[in-house]
């Protein structure tokens, strides 16, 4: 009866350790899915001041041909 109560504190023991180990991983999971969000939020940003600074780029460029240059005719 000894042994069979060592190997069900055993499993109890094992199956604590991969409870710990699950909860470490979802919180882990989590903190990676907040990055992503966070991450994406930022490209988004860079590629809005991206188009802004094309644009700007682009106005410069009209400008500058309607002022005489010959470089962007």
């Amino acid at each position: 009866m000894s042994h069979l109560s060592e190997i069900v504190d055993s499993l109890e023991n094992r199956i604590s350790k991969l409870l710990h180990s699950h909860q470490k991983l979802k919180q882990a999971k989590t903190n990676l899915e907040d990055e992503v969000v966070v991450l994406k939020q930022q490209q988004q940003n860079l590629q809005n001041e991206i188009v802004a600074w094309q644009e700007k780029c682009n106005s410069l460029k009209l400008a500058n041909s309607m002022l005489g240059s010959d470089e962007y005719k």
